[in-house]
């Protein structure tokens, strides 16, 4: 190999090294954290509905102790998507047969955020970290 070859290929290297860290900004999750009047909601779902004109799949995951995130690889699309948040609260007892009691659950979160949603994010293609603070009254 000649000394100019050696330069030509240590210059890609390099340029080729500086691309890959300038690539790496963020790792491609959606995440964020999830409260419902100030408090952290301590177990439920998140889901991403893409909204018209955004092409891919709905995507979610749980919620725990107040957080959500996403991995890439559940696959989601650059664009405009309706969010979906739940919180089934335990609610007493129930009786499912007659001598057999079970937990009874609620939704703790309103609908205005779940069946009834208007909350809308914005993903880019390299994912998004997103804070939903909600509230039992008026507001987000």
């Amino acid at each position: 190999m000649t000394q100019y070859t050696t330069i030509q290929m240590n210059i890609t290297l390099l340029l080729l090294l500086g691309l890959l860290i300038g690539c790496g900004g963020s790792d491609g999750t959606l995440s964020g954290s999830v409260s419902l009047d100030g408090e952290a909601v301590p177990e439920g779902s998140i889901a991403f509905i893409p909204a018209a004109g955004t092409k891919g799949p709905s995507i979610g995951g749980g919620i725990r102790k107040g957080k959500y995130h996403i991995p890439a690889e559940n696959g989601f699309a650059a664009g405009s998507y309706r969010v979906e948040i739940r919180w089934p609260r335990e609610a007493g007892e129930v009786e499912l047969y007659p001598g057999s009691m079970g937990q009874r659950f609620e939704e703790a979160i309103p609908a205005k955020y779940n069946t009834q949603s208007t909350l809308e994010v914005q993903i880019d293609s390299q994912g998004d970290t997103t804070d939903f603070e909600l509230s039992t009254s008026g507001g987000k």
